[in-house]
């Protein structure tokens, strides 16, 4: 858990950063082609950086002008950002319904972010693969494989989006055979879920 977070809530971040709070005040009719070059002033001398771009994307206020987000992508390519500050830009990406911005998101971070850990960490990451780049998980997930591990012999968490992968690829027996393996675990609510739909799929075709 993070330390900023209590049984009350989040703790609110701007009231460490003054320059955040007079940038929030303005966000609400800022200009969406000219907010870059504002955040770089309001937050200079240090800019958009590692440390000041995921506190902008974490602002309440990009919940009612999500698309905030988009001209802050050139400055999440160049900053050497924490690994969530993209899962933040994904976000609000997928509250302006932009697919194709969150794919090139996916692209660009999400094996590395993956490959970092054997265990999966993030379930926002792992949903937006299996629905838009089923390949690209498939292939994180195989690149983490423990040699002479069977897969089905795999934790839980890999076992499941192993086999949302498969089912994305439309590869249903395959998908099948893993959430089988789900049942009477931690994930057998999901597993049942998406095997009942892996039938009605396989029933409307016949």
């Amino acid at each position: 858990m993070s330390p900023n977070w209590y049984d009350d809530g989040p703790v609110d971040l701007t009231s460490g950063f003054p320059a955040l709070e007079k940038l929030r005040k303005t966000l609400s009719t800022t200009k969406i082609e000219s907010f870059a070059d504002q955040c770089e002033k309001a937050l200079a001398p240090l800019g958009l950086n590692a440390i000041t771009l995921p506190l902008v994307l974490a602002l309440p206020e990009f919940k009612e002008r999500p698309n905030l987000v988009v001209p802050l992508l050139p400055a999440l390519k160049t900053t050497n950002s924490r690994e969530n500050t993209w899962v933040l830009a994904m976000e609000h990406l997928l509250a302006l319904a932009d697919d194709e911005r969150v794919v090139k998101l996916l692209q660009t971070h999400a094996l590395t972010y993956l490959s970092n850990s054997i265990m999966v960490s993030d379930e926002r990451v792992m949903k937006q693969l299996a629905r838009l780049h089923p390949s690209l998980l498939l292939r994180a997930l195989r690149q983490t494989h423990r040699r002479g591990v069977p897969i089905a012999k795999e934790p839980p968490a890999r076992r499941y989006w192993t086999a949302r992968a498969y089912e994305g690829l439309y590869r249903p027996q395959q998908a099948r055979h893993l959430y089988n393996t789900l049942l009477g675990g931690y994930f057998e609510a999901k597993a049942k879920f998406r095997l009942q739909r892996l039938n009605s799929d396989t029933e409307m075709g016949q």
